[in-house]
């Protein structure tokens, strides 16, 4: 295990939403964390998503998203979203990640290949 994820371990993430109140400010929904931070401190911040519940970093993108209106807003991860490059950037994944899927089911057939 790598001394960041021990570091992730050790503290626990915070699952944010924006404050009814202010839209400034974003809270833990953990029952048993009162954390509050301003929304300029989160930015490159690792969170947890609401949906998916992985850690991710925060960009600066979301947390502009839906400024002007006050309520609830939930922070969740580039994934989860139903942005359409979100959707496109899945896809792409999805397609390099069955391409190399293939390609190296068809190196390890060659390297185990019987000798003739």
């Amino acid at each position: 295990m790598s001394a960041v994820e021990n570091h992730i371990e050790k503290h626990d993430l915070h699952i944010y939403e924006r404050s009814v109140s202010n839209i400034e400010i974003y809270r833990c929904t953990h029952p048993d964390c009162s954390h509050y931070i301003k929304r300029e401190f989160l930015i490159g911040k690792r969170a947890e998503c609401c949906k998916c519940h992985q850690s991710f970093i925060i960009p600066k993108s979301q947390l502009k998203a839906g400024q002007k209106k006050p309520g609830r807003k939930n922070l969740v991860c580039f994934t989860c979203t139903k942005s359409p490059k979100a959707i496109v950037q899945q896809q792409v994944v999805e397609t390099l990640t069955g391409i190399f899927d293939k390609q190296e089911d068809e190196e390890i057939k060659q390297v185990f290949q019987p000798m003739n």
